[in-house]
């Protein structure tokens, strides 16, 4: 017998006349006592003179009430994006070039080396060839890790941002170039402090996600800076 049955059964004992009453009448003065039955833990008193009929009307009354469904709350999974940007208001411009260049003032990358040759080289004891080699593995990796953040942009998904950002920046460290690491660094910390925000339910506004974008056509800028200091480092290599 499931569950259901067995509330359906205690129900039925409590408002459902016992079937071993003397429903008979009898002459005045030789009305039957009030007898009292145990049901478990509480007591059920029940007269011989109290028709059922009133219990029966009551519980179809009840039965005819509608039955609510209880409201159920969605819950966002895991694995969805953690996507919360108000909408963009047409008349909200942004200005790219002006964005760009307090980027590159607020993280110093004016003072900061594209590639930092000569600790790369005493990483690599002095050999040119083997820093060579790492840099073009670089070059390599960049494109995924650039492309993984750019999808994380697109939809919203913070954390994918920050842990494509972090892993390129390592990456970056290694070989000392400077100025990327630094730019990557930014957008690690983006990733995380909105990822955090949309746990607590908040918004990203459009102005910055806006900024995100900036960093990233910033971080494409110092790659390409890259890239001809690896064309140099190429070109004044001992043979």
């Amino acid at each position: 017998m499931g569950c259901c049955d067995s509330k359906a059964d205690a129900a039925n004992g409590a408002r459902d006349p016992p079937t071993n009453l003397n429903t008979s009448k009898e002459a005045p003065g030789n009305k039957s006592p009030t007898r009292k039955t145990t049901d478990h833990d509480f007591q059920l008193e029940v007269n011989d003179d109290v028709a059922p009929a009133a219990n029966v009307a009551n519980v179809a009354r009840d039965a005819a009430k509608p039955v609510e469904s209880p409201k159920v709350q969605p819950k966002l999974s895991k694995s969805e994006p953690s996507k919360r940007v108000v909408e963009t208001d047409e008349k909200e411009k942004f200005d790219h070039g002006a964005v760009y260049e307090t980027l590159v003032e607020e993280l110093g990358l004016k003072n900061e080396q594209v590639i930092h040759v000569e600790q790369a080289l005493e990483q690599t004891g002095q050999d040119y060839g083997f820093l060579i080699e790492l840099m073009h593995a670089f070059q390599n990796q960049y494109a995924k890790h650039k492309s993984e953040i750019q999808k994380g942009l697109d939809t919203g998904n913070w954390e994918t941002v920050a842990l494509e950002s972090h892993s390129l920046k390592g990456a970056a460290a290694n070989l000392f170039i400077e100025q990327m690491k630094v730019v990557c660094f930014y957008c690690e910390k983006l990733g995380k402090a909105f990822r955090e925000r949309c746990d607590k339910g908040e918004t990203i506004r459009p102005s910055e996600v806006f900024r995100v974008e900036v960093a990233l056509a910033l971080l494409q800028d110092t790659f390409d800076a890259f890239e001809k200091g690896v064309d140099a480092i190429v070109a004044t290599a001992p043979p």
